[in-house]
């Protein structure tokens, strides 16, 4: 569904664009193929409803980052009393308020002062970044001789790793260039900052601290429970 509401509408725009010259040279070709079918009206309209989408989709992207960093406080990620702050929630109506107001506020200092072009070049950095560490762990896990699946499967191991792998590594080759490296060298050392920590301070404590449920231990309680109700 997502790759059909993606792609049948951009081969609409492309198909039934008066001139490709004048699309693809257009500061917006979506305002433009607009205004030259349905006229001013029609953009204004369009325009509005992917202004409302936009901040719809920007209020679910607070609210996820928000739970995030809560539930890493709740898995205490963090000194405790960073943990204790972090992890709260409102007493009535049970929502991380410390956590959102924290993502909240970050948010808008980063959006009042780095410039819109270089956040979104950085925004999409960091996602390559992140998709490249999953598939080269989806590697380590499953490799021979390594640590257990602890239940995970991946249908046609190592297929999905080696072709994001594929695609991360020509889309960083591509960033390597005078006006974005930047970018990608933020996404790398905020990367690494997080490794550190980890190696630092939560691996040491390990047994207590960012600690994950076991799929298969979780497994054996739920028949555990299912044979002490009966």
């Amino acid at each position: 569904m997502t790759v059909a509401v993606e792609m049948i509408p951009l081969m609409g725009v492309v198909l039934g664009s008066p001139s490709m010259k004048d699309l693809l040279s257009s500061d917006s070709p979506m305002n433009y193929f607009l205004t030259a079918r349905g006229g001013s009206t029609l953009n204004v309209v369009v325009s509005v409803g992917i202004a409302i989408a936009i901040i719809n989709a920007v209020i679910a992207i607070i609210l996820q980052i928000a739970r995030l960093l809560f539930s890493s406080a709740r898995d205490r990620s963090w000194p405790d009393p960073v943990d204790k702050v972090l992890g709260s929630v409102h007493p009535t109506l049970h929502s991380p308020v410390a956590a959102t107001l924290v993502v909240g506020a970050i948010a808008a200092v980063t959006a009042a002062f780095v410039p819109l072009n270089w956040l979104i070049t950085a925004t999409g950095a960091n996602g390559v970044i992140v998709y490249l560490v999953v598939a080269l762990a989806a590697l380590r896990l499953r490799r021979k001789g390594g640590a257990t699946s602890r239940g995970y499967r991946m249908r046609w191991w190592p297929l999905a790793p080696v072709v994001v792998i594929a695609i991360c590594g020509y889309i960083i080759y591509s960033m390597i260039t005078p006006s974005t490296w930047t970018q990608l060298a933020v996404a790398v050392v905020t990367m690494a900052i997080g490794v550190v920590y980890y190696l630092a301070y939560l691996h040491p404590r390990r047994g207590d601290r960012w600690t994950l449920p076991d799929p298969i231990h979780e497994d054996e309680i739920d028949e555990a429970g299912k044979t002490t109700a009966a």
